[in-house]
């Protein structure tokens, strides 16, 4: 995927950017048409390849840890509950 930039050669405007093209060739068409309509001769055109695409881990995404152990869940009688449970407590003393 490729895209192409508009950057102001005066350093006074931000960097334009066209949206992703398959190809070379539509990503500076689409610059080129962008440059004429935003800056006129003081625009540069520059086309980036661009390997992200869709999907994929993102810095900072998702649930932050907290640090606790993981649970399981076990189905037990009552008798069975007190001895496990009296286990767990040795185990962890």
């Amino acid at each position: 995927m490729f895209r192409g930039l508009v950057i102001d050669e005066l350093k006074t405007l931000n960097t334009r950017k066209t949206k992703l093209y398959l190809t070379y060739k539509e990503a500076h068409n689409a610059a080129e048409n962008l440059c004429k309509r935003t800056m006129g001769d003081r625009g540069r055109i520059d086309v980036e390849e661009d390997e992200s695409t869709h999907g994929g881990p993102r810095e900072g995404a998702g649930r932050p840890a907290t640090g606790a152990k993981p649970n399981r869940t076990f189905r037990l009688t009552d008798d069975e509950y007190k001895k496990v449970k009296e286990f767990i407590n040795q185990l962890r003393k």
